[in-house]
This record gives structure tokens, C-alpha cells and sequence, in this order.
């Protein structure tokens, strides 16, 4: 099962102008499980798709989601930042296997 397909809702938005967070929102209990001990989302799977090295990943078992904490590649509104909100950021992700 890819992530997409597991999720009630799936977003990145910037946290600051150098940082930004993606946020897995699930409303089964059992994907959720799935998600958690899933390999492909894992710290070090972040920073291998993000191209950082400080990825944190913070599992919030009550509300069933999984947030992740991540330098940009690029400060917001740089020359090279393409997208200035980190909204379009999460695609990168979508299509992770669990």
C-alpha cells in the first residue's frame, strides 16, 4: 500500500524560512500501525528523499499522525526555492510503499 492510499490527509508547509514539516494524518488504527513500523518512513528515509541530514520524525499516537521536521533545501524565497510554502513538498512522499 502506498503512503496516499493510507492517509486521510497528507500536507507539508514551512515551519520558519528554513525548515518545513510534513504531516500523515490517518483515521485507521491499523494503517496507522502499518505506518509507524513501516521501514519507508523513517528519518533516514527523509533525509535520503529531501537530500537533508536532520530529518526528526514525531509519532503522535492519540491523534494518529506522524510529523515530520526537516531543514529546506533551499531558505524560503532563495533564488533556488521553488516553492515558497513547502505546500507541493508532501508529492515526494505519496507514493512511498508501506
Amino acid at each position: 500500500m502506498k503512503v496516499k492510499e493510507c492517509v486521510s490527509y497528507l500536507r507539508s508547509k514551512n515551519a520558519g524560512p528554513f525548515c518545513m514539516t510534513i504531516d500523515l494524518f490517518f483515521d485507521n488504527r491499523e494503517k496507522f500501525s502499518a505506518a509507524v513500523a513501516s521501514e519507508s518512513l523513517t528519518e533516514e528515509t527523509m533525509n535520503k528523499v529531501y537530500g537533508v541530514s536532520d530529518a526528526e520524525r514525531f509519532v503522535i499516537d492519540d491523534l494518529m499522525v506522524i510529523k515530520f521536521s526537516m531543514s529546506r533545501p533551499f531558505p524560503q524565497g532563495s533564488a533556488h526555492d521553488s516553492d515558497m510554502h513547502a505546500g507541493q513538498q508532501y508529492i515526494r512522499i505519496a507514493n512511498l510503499e508501506i
